[in-house]
């Protein structure tokens, strides 16, 4: 393992995870709990795709097993994928 792979590094780059719902009551309240973090600018919700895919980006180094542990917390499953496509 490496720093890019545990961490999601700060700009426009981000991160993309796959979460395990469709449901829009867990996809906003998934979006609310992480951009409740501070570390966290913001998040998008591609609700097109299937599985359904976030985008997040951060302004500082965030490790990938928080927003995991985030998404757990609402009942859901986030697996990094990759880069966030602008």
């Amino acid at each position: 393992m490496n720093l890019l792979s545990e961490n999601i590094l700060p700009g426009d780059l981000g991160k993309t995870f796959l979460v395990n719902t469709n449901s829009q009551e867990d996809l906003t309240k998934i979006k609310d709990a992480l951009t409740n973090l501070e570390q966290i600018d913001r998040v998008e919700i591609h609700a097109e795709t299937y599985p359904v895919e976030i985008s997040v980006f951060v302004n500082t180094l965030v490790p990938i097993s928080l927003i995991e542990e985030k998404v757990f917390e609402i009942g859901c499953h986030a697996l990094p994928k990759g880069p966030a496509i602008p």
